[in-house]
């Protein structure tokens, strides 16, 4: 798995058959994930099977993060994978 939250890294890192990656980037130290060009590039890296995204809103023209750079990254992300789950709250 290859992550920018570090949450996400923490939680699921402690399970042994999970391998975990860290992209690169600049510290969102509130939020404690990475974002920026470096984060994208590394996200950019990879193929996935699936990737997990939240997202602040969902309409009929995607969905949408109140951080524009999150919003950016989750997109590389989306684009990388095969398959996407959006999480999200009303």
């Amino acid at each position: 798995m290859i992550t920018h939250d570090f949450a996400s890294a923490s939680a699921l890192g402690t399970n042994p058959t999970i391998r975990m990656l860290c992209c690169a980037g600049r510290l969102q130290a509130g939020e404690g994930y990475l974002l920026g060009s470096q984060a994208i590039a590394s996200i950019n890296g990879y193929e996935a099977n699936r990737a997990i995204v939240g997202a602040t809103g969902i309409c009929v023209r995607g969905i949408y993060d109140a951080d524009e750079e999150a919003g950016a990254l989750y997109a590389a992300m989306i684009k990388r994978a095969a398959a996407t789950i959006v999480v999200a709250t009303p």
